[in-house]
């Protein structure tokens, strides 16, 4: 008796092989994203976050998704996900000062300086007296606290989401993956 062939096996196998080589892109994309991050390390001048290249990437990605019959607005979603993604690996292996280094249990990592936005214990953002005795620890940005709350090298991160004066803080958004 002959088994019935399934018809979607063949488009699944073509799909599993894409989805591979979509990874293996991946990687070579976060390896050059590393030997940029040292670059930057290196070079005190440089930004981590270049606007203008993002803008440009957008602007590629939508004309390029478009002419490949693919929704601009689904890629843009997928490039925003890889450069948030990519600014942290930057973060992660540019240098020591922009490394989250492991703290001590129920030590809060916050960027910013003490008395500004972020700080929580000048706005009194947190209440009960065990996260209060918690030594705040500062990173060099909101990125690299979220590394190290997925590291499991502290506990809990405040990040602030509004400011007063700016309004919504989009890169703490885009960071906590709400698509905002």
């Amino acid at each position: 008796m002959e088994t019935p062939v399934d018809p979607l096996a063949r488009l699944r196998e073509a799909i599993d092989r894409l989805d591979r080589e979509f990874i293996r892109l991946l990687a070579d994309r976060l390896r050059a994203v590393r030997e940029i991050g040292d670059h930057k390390g290196r070079n005190k001048d440089a930004v981590l976050r270049d606007d203008d290249r993002e803008r440009t990437l957008f602007e590629m990605w939508a004309r390029e998704a478009e002419s490949q019959g693919v929704s601009a607005y689904f890629a843009g979603r997928v490039l925003r996900e890889i450069l948030n993604w990519s600014r942290r690996d930057q973060e992660r292996f540019s240098s020591p000062t922009r490394r989250a280094a492991p703290g001590a249990l129920g030590a809060r990592r916050l960027p910013g300086r003490a008395g500004c936005y972020s700080d929580p214990d000048h706005r009194q953002g947190v209440r009960d007296a065990r996260r209060r005795a918690a030594r705040a620890r500062r990173l060099r940005s909101f990125a690299a606290a979220i590394d190290a709350l997925e590291a499991g090298a502290i506990d809990y991160a405040l990040l602030p989401i509004e400011n007063t004066i700016a309004g919504s803080i989009n890169e703490v958004y885009d960071l906590i993956g709400t698509g905002r």
